[in-house]
This record gives structure tokens, C-alpha cells and sequence, in this order.
């Protein structure tokens, strides 16, 4: 077997790792709980995102999960995120979003 072939070769582990929640299952469950509609700073995808990162790497902050972010620059887009949101925007999503959304 070629392993150029893989679709994971280039993909970094995070973003390996949330290929196991596909994303079109994620945003019909975003749309059946209208997740996105009171948070038009920080989308359900990126919230999950961000907090998942701090759950696989055994973060104990929002402060810590930021920082990471910050030292990964632009190479987050392959996690579909345009922009690194706010630590504000993501506690408020943390207090105001409903779990549900999550499973």
C-alpha cells in the first residue's frame, strides 16, 4: 500500500481527530437546537472546537487553550476555523449555550 495516498498524511493529529465527528452531522445538530443563533461571535464548530483542544490536551484554562491557539497562527484553518475567537466570546458561549448541542 502507497502511504502518499492517505488523506491523513498532511492533516495534523487535531484535525485527524475531528474528522471522527463529521461535519455535516455536527451542523444538522446545530440546526435541529439552533445553536448558532444567539452566539454571532463564536460559532458551535468553533466552540466545540476550542474546547475539545483543551479537553484532548488536558488544559485546566481558557487563558491556557488561548495561548495554544495564539502559537498555532494561521495553520488553524485546517480545523475550520477562520479566526481564533475571543477568550470572552468563549466563556460566554461556555455560560449561554446550551450543552445539548454537544450530545
Amino acid at each position: 500500500m502507497n502511504k502518499d495516498n492517505s488523506p491523513y498524511l498532511k492533516l495534523p493529529i487535531l484535525g485527524q481527530l475531528l474528522t471522527l465527528f463529521p461535519k455535516n452531522i455536527f451542523d444538522k445538530c446545530v440546526a435541529d437546537c439552533n445553536s448558532d443563533s444567539a452566539h454571532r461571535t463564536v460559532s458551535t464548530w468553533s466552540h466545540f472546537v476550542f474546547m475539545s483542544y483543551g479537553i484532548w490536551t488536558g488544559s485546566s484554562t481558557l487563558r491556557e487553550i488561548y495561548r495554544n491557539f495564539e502559537m498555532m497562527g494561521d495553520k488553524i484553518t485546517h480545523l475550520g476555523l477562520a479566526k481564533i475567537p475571543a477568550r470572552s466570546s468563549i466563556s460566554d458561549a461556555n455560560r449561554d449555550r446550551d450543552s445539548n448541542v454537544f450530545g
